[in-house]
């Protein structure tokens, strides 16, 4: 390791253990020291050691990926102002001590227990970005090549379905044709979805792949019933938040014949909560306690049935979904049932073009991203 890199890992309190060899390549191996925001902005390191800001990132990232492929920590990468600004060193004993606490680590670390756990110690989540894994997830170039076909596709398909069928990924010819069997790419694509922190698998057989990524699903809106968060990114696991499912809609009747408009669609996602104070389920009917909960529109009651075929992506206008569950119509059901499990409140957050569910007027004051 140089001396450049080692005062840097310093300086951001990272304490180097050696060096291992990955594949005829020389990683830096650290460990997390004391949590909390390093001492030094990037600049300042640069100032400070006199290298340029682009060689202080690339001998950060060799220190991370190091630390990385022994899984001995987590480090955030903020990002501000489109700039790399801070790095925030975390040790795992920390997430290990929360995530127990809340269930999370049942099944062992995962990508969802590493944003919820972060989101909860650092109230900032808008990472530049999140580095995990263990040395199983250190890939050769071949690998990656790979995986960034596969995360392509993932990617493109997202933009106009919200999420991606395994069996359309699994039996996709341009896809199969570039792997040695379709065992060969479940492996690859499962790792992929288990090491890439946008990817989240949803549906109740865990049948779909979600892009969290896209920035046209960036959520500027988070309410929860009895629960404020700061803003936080899409496909963050917030705690109560057990599922969800984001569905683009074509903005305008004119673009329904030359396809999705070119602006950025909107989006709904609609996640399943816990069961909170002043929120009853009675059967098919979810009833709020107007003492305890306001809701901006006057509405006591929602139609499960509605809701589930609302929040399972079927596309309806604000006006028409209200008159729809007002007049109880009973076309609206539930036609997707293999995409989310409900129990027992579904809360929707949108950039506000729908309404009825979940834009609550008196939400511990709310949150505006």
């Amino acid at each position: 390791m140089s001396l450049i890199q080692g005062e840097i890992c310093e300086a951001i309190g990272l304490v180097d253990t050696g060096t291992l060899s990955v594949r005829n390549r020389e990683m830096t191996l650290a460990k997390l020291g004391l949590a909390g925001e390093m001492p030094a902005t990037f600049q300042e390191i640069s100032q400070r050691y006199g290298v340029t800001r682009e060689g202080c990132r690339k001998a950060i990232k060799r220190t991370l990926d190091g630390l990385v492929a022994q899984r001995q920590g987590l480090v955030a990468l903020h990002k501000a102002n489109d700039e790399l600004t801070k790095v925030v060193p975390l040790p795992f004993s920390r997430f290990e001590e929360w995530g127990k606490a809340r269930g999370y680590l049942s099944d062992g670390f995962g990508v969802e227990s590493m944003l919820a756990c972060m989101q909860a110690l650092l109230g900032d989540s808008h990472y530049y970005s999140l580095k995990i894994g263990g040395v199983d997830n250190v890939v050769t170039h071949e690998t990656r090549h790979l995986q960034e076909m596969v995360l392509a596709y993932i990617k493109k398909r997202s933009r106009h379905n919200g999420a991606v069928s395994l069996h359309d990924i699994y039996q996709h010819d341009t896809l199969t044709d570039a792997f040695a069997s379709r065992d060969h790419l479940r492996q690859v694509t499962s790792d992929l979805i288990h090491g890439y922190p946008d990817l989240r698998l949803v549906g109740t057989t865990d049948s779909w792949v979600y892009d969290a990524g896209s920035e046209n699903r960036l959520v500027t809106r988070v309410l929860q019933i009895g629960t404020v968060f700061q803003k936080v990114p899409i496909g963050s696991l917030i705690d109560g938040l057990d599922r969800f499912w984001c569905r683009s809609v074509k903005d305008t009747e004119k673009d329904k014949g030359a396809g999705y408009s070119q602006r950025p669609p909107q989006s709904v996602i609609v996640g399943i909560i816990k069961q909170q104070p002043g929120v009853s389920v009675d059967g098919d009917q979810v009833s709020f306690d107007p003492d305890q909960i306001t809701l901006r529109k006057e509405i006591d009651s929602f139609s499960l049935d509605a809701l589930k075929a609302f929040s399972n992506g079927e596309v309806i206008r604000e006006k028409e979904l209200e008159e729809r569950v007002t007049k109880g119509d009973p076309a609206l059901h539930y036609r997707y049932s293999n995409f989310i499990n409900f129990s027992p409140l579904i809360v929707k957050v949108s950039r506000g073009l729908y309404a009825p569910l979940g834009q609550f007027n008196q939400l511990q004051g709310g949150v505006q991203a």
